[in-house]
């Protein structure tokens, strides 16, 4: 479904990445675990599409979404948890956004008030961005 075949990423002269491969197939759970600066979030990117990679490839099947979690939060501290949702929605092309909105609130339990994402708990926060990722967007 997923590889990465000798994969490698340079920012400047600092290596983050050194020919990784990776293969992920249909129905597999996968953990990344290794030290901090161990280029997990990096090879992550790079799968997902994110990120270019200075050498190597990735190789996706026909049709497949990859999305990922970014370790600092990619929705909107000023918006409520619903806003931030539907607007993915409407940036990922969802033919009901609000309805899309409605579903992820209550798949992942996020609390549906008036109270901005950026207030949230940390572990309501992580929840959101989970949720704002593409791939969660049938």
């Amino acid at each position: 479904m997923l590889a990465a075949r000798a994969v490698s990423r340079r920012f400047g002269r600092e290596i983050a990445l050194d020919r990784a491969d990776l293969d992920v197939r249909a129905g597999e759970l996968l953990a990344l675990v290794g030290p901090n600066g161990a280029g997990k979030s990096t090879l992550l990117a790079i799968m997902a599409g994110g990120l270019e990679p200075t050498s190597g490839t990735v190789e996706r099947q026909a049709g497949l979404r990859v999305g990922w979690a970014p370790q600092r939060p990619a929705h909107y501290g000023r918006l409520t948890p619903r806003e931030n949702l539907e607007l993915f929605a409407r940036l990922e092309g969802e033919t009901d956004p609000v309805a899309a909105a409605r579903r992820l609130l209550v798949e992942l339990d996020l609390p549906d008030e008036t109270r901005r994402s950026g207030l949230l708990s940390v572990g309501n926060r992580q929840r959101l961005n989970l949720a704002v990722a593409p791939t969660r967007w049938p």
